[in-house]
């Protein structure tokens, strides 16, 4: 396990944790599953976010909000979905330390519940020929919360079956890392991230991508219930 650590002020120290042999030296997609407690508060802090997110380097990948449930467990179904890449674990801990984000950070606090974070890695090379849609239309999104024995396989499997039904992997990721608070005087607190893998699918087919999660290579996901399926409004 490697670590990456940042004291951002005099008495809190930021610490993402790999959770293997993960380098995190690279490019890392951050995923935030939450529910909103005011709209308009949360669009607020991504407006002002944004610009210092792109200072070092960051990018959006994903935004989408809940349409409906397909498959999975209620209670880990969440409302809003945001995906956002950085160049490496020392840009985002850089992004943390400054003051005006941190001040922001308690906007987002106030903004939010049911917060789950963390780091991926992209597991699926980007589609060079997936057709980008637009905002407004459908993305299916796909989480599983247990490890996926030969997980490889499963994965080039889904992108064999996806690409035969015409739906295109926008990001598929595993879990990497995750963020550590660390206060002088307080216990450690991590932010609860329970998402093993992500996979966000497109298609202008919506019929396609609900009958998708029929496919058998959820069979195992499905008995273990360790699978959740979520339709989601491109943002």
């Amino acid at each position: 396990m490697t670590n990456k650590e940042r004291q951002v002020t005099k008495t809190i120290t930021l610490s993402i944790r790999s959770h293997r042999d993960i380098d995190l030296n690279s490019s890392l997609w951050a995923v935030n599953w939450f529910n909103p407690k005011s709209t308009t508060l949360y669009k607020l802090y991504t407006l002002l976010a944004g610009p210092l997110v792109l200072k070092v380097g960051g990018g959006l990948c994903f935004k989408g909000s809940f349409e409906e449930l397909l498959y999975g467990p209620k209670e880990l179904k969440r409302n809003m979905l945001l995906v956002v890449k950085y160049p490496s674990a020392t840009k985002f801990l850089e992004l943390a330390s400054y003051k005006y984000f941190q001040v922001l950070s308690l906007l987002r606090t106030k903004a939010v519940r049911n917060f789950v974070f963390g780091f991926t890695k992209r597991s699926v090379a980007p589609q060079k020929k997936i057709k980008r849609l637009p905002k407004g239309s459908s993305s299916l999104v796909l989480l599983m919360t247990k490890e996926v024995s030969d997980k490889k396989e499963w994965m080039d499997t889904l992108a064999r079956r996806a690409h035969e039904l015409g739906i295109g992997i926008l990001f598929a990721g595993d879990k990497a890392a995750s963020l550590t608070r660390i206060e002088s005087g307080k216990k450690e607190k991590t932010i609860p991230f329970f998402i093993e893998i992500v996979v966000i699918l497109e298609s202008d087919n919506r019929d396609k991508m609900r009958h998708f999660i029929d496919d058998p290579c959820f069979d195992t996901l499905k008995a273990e219930d360790s699978f959740l399926a979520v339709l989601m409004k491109k943002l």
